[in-house]
């Protein structure tokens, strides 16, 4: 398993749990469970991954298109989860007559997209790993 594969999982466990642990914790903390995103915070451990020893090469062009791809699609998800989020949480609101959305909700609706972002992100990366042939 490359650098490049390493990362993607670990983007995908990583953002993975901290939306199962929001989520399992909502009912006895609230909205205090998001919280739990915090955990995506070790994200920023994956650069571990990209230690190169010696003259070895971390990242070739396959690698680098993969995380491209990737970064590409994650993005475009959370943007489209966020862009429709926001557009349920304003038409819920005008039906109610209120006059402002409720800041949690978008404060959670900014952590489910940066969470499922990386999810779907590493999700396709693995998928194109697993999926590619093998030269050896």
């Amino acid at each position: 398993m490359n650098a490049g594969e390493k990362i993607a999982w670990a983007e995908l466990v990583i953002s993975l749990t901290a939306l199962v642990a929001a989520f399992a914790l909502y009912p006895w903390l609230g909205d205090g469970a998001a919280g739990a995103f915090g955990l995506l915070g070790l994200l920023g451990g994956c650069v571990i991954f990209t230690r190169g020893r010696g003259t070895a090469v971390v990242f070739d062009e396959r690698d680098t298109e993969i995380h491209q791809r990737g970064l590409r699609i994650g993005v475009f998800t959370g943007w489209m989860v966020g862009f429709m989020g926001l557009v349920a949480v304003v038409l819920w609101c005008v039906s109610r007559t209120l006059a402002t959305a409720p800041v949690v909700w978008l404060v959670w609706l900014v952590w489910l997209q940066i969470s499922l972002c990386y999810a779907v992100k590493g999700l396709v990366e693995v998928r194109c790993y697993r999926g590619a042939e093998h030269a050896s």
